[in-house]
């Protein structure tokens, strides 16, 4: 979906420095949560990530897009 995600940033015409910023951010956030929890459950947490990942990954996503229009 990160592609989409870049294609869809350009075509909207949002600014490059955000971009670039939330993009580092949210990746080394998703990718220090699948290494914290590879290291403290190891190999059974593989089998959950693999079969519910997508799920999991739109449902924080629309948890985060409806935090940010009740708060703001």
């Amino acid at each position: 979906p990160y592609k989409v995600i870049t294609l869809v940033t350009g075509f909207c015409r949002a600014p490059l420095g955000p971009f670039i910023l939330f993009s580092v951010v949210s990746r080394g956030v998703r990718f220090a949560l699948i290494a914290a929890l590879a290291k403290r459950y190891g190999t059974q947490v593989q089998h959950y990530i693999d079969r519910y990942g997508i799920i999991l990954l739109i449902l924080f996503t629309l948890i985060c897009i409806m935090s940010y229009y009740l708060v703001g």
